[in-house]
């Protein structure tokens, strides 16, 4: 599901994020069982700031999918266009 979401070049990034996610996730449940509410919020803003970075993936991708149409329709129109991908 994960790589409809992000570009290919963010895609191991996003997985890290995700499996991140999933493993304090584990924690965050089994520190909340035992009271251990402190640390469960911890976990709880590390978990925020994985989904943050996600988000940023995701809209770096609309963004980038938007530009990618208008470049394919003003190519359709006879302009001639190239698109450069800036990594970094």
């Amino acid at each position: 599901m994960i790589s409809t979401l992000v570009r290919d070049e963010d895609f191991r990034k996003a997985c890290k994020e995700q499996k991140n996610i999933d493993e304090i996730l584990l924690e965050l449940i089994n520190h909340t069982k035992h009271g251990n509410y402190a640390a469960a919020e911890l976990c709880a803003e590390e978990i925020i700031e994985s989904i943050r970075v996600i988000r940023k993936m995701q809209s770096i991708k609309r963004e980038h999918d938007k530009l990618v149409k208008l470049v394919e329709n003003l190519t359709q129109q006879g302009i001639e266009i190239e698109l450069i991908k800036k990594y970094g």
